[in-house]
């Protein structure tokens, strides 16, 4: 095969790649207005939970957003099911703990997550991505460590100083849990969890917070647009 035709064929099979990624979601909710939360699951072999994913339009800066998210010792007054959250001095910055309640009889879980942040010089979207990782801490009793999650933000600004958010995750929480749990996770995550992040960043506390005082580890100089520095909530 000449190289024209093995990059042809290199192209289609990314191209093909990338439409698989993006199908196969089964719709959930279609939001009707802007606030409301369409979220999507979608089956991956070889895990009993479905991946989901929730996108809403939220009327609040990019900065307000990020700074919810760069709070770690809030994430448990938003994120579906979070009990607690900490992030230890001696660790690095981007890495954090958290633990996840569940209903008896399953034991609650726990994670070592790591942030990976980029921005898009041009749209100024970021993209934040976060993967459990071993060490730091040591198991804790009757928890279950979470063995495998990539979870991923996209914080897109919109012309208008508004911001979409989407949110989509993959999660191996470890041990059997019924199939009832599974479904509850998978349909309930993205929704509530995208919902509060909403709540909290009408709060003044993030709703003002101008781009140089956000601070997203992992992710120096951090850029917003003006119309989003210059939203207020009169908008």
């Amino acid at each position: 095969m000449n190289t024209t035709r093995k990059f042809a064929l290199g192209m289609c099979l990314a191209i093909a790649n990338l439409a698989w990624a993006e199908s196969g979601w089964e719709t959930v909710s279609q939001a009707r207005n802007r606030g409301e939360v369409s979220s999507y699951v979608r089956e991956v072999p070889g895990h009993d939970v479905k991946s989901f994913k929730g996108v809403v339009e939220a009327p609040y800066p990019m900065t307000a957003i990020l700074a919810v998210l760069a709070d770690i010792d809030n994430l448990p007054s938003w994120v579906f099911q979070c009990e607690r959250a900490r992030h230890d001095s001696s660790w690095p910055d981007v890495v954090y703990y958290m633990e996840f309640h569940t209903p008896w009889p399953v034991n609650n879980r726990e994670a070592v997550l790591r942030n990976t942040a980029v921005q898009d010089p041009q749209t100024l979207t970021v993209t934040i991505n976060t993967v459990a990782v071993p060490g730091y801490v040591g198991a804790s009793r009757g928890r279950v460590r979470v063995p495998e999650l990539n979870n991923r933000f996209i914080i897109e600004p919109l012309k208008d100083g508004g911001t979409r958010v989407s949110f989509e995750t993959l999660v191996d929480p470890g041990g059997a849990i019924p199939a009832w749990m599974s479904n509850w996770i998978a349909t309930s995550a993205p929704r509530d969890t995208l919902r509060a992040l909403l709540k909290q960043a009408a709060l003044p506390k993030y709703r003002d917070r101008r781009v140089e005082a956000v601070h997203l580890p992992g992710l120096p100089g951090l850029q917003a647009p003006v119309a989003s520095e210059r939203h207020t909530a009169a908008d």
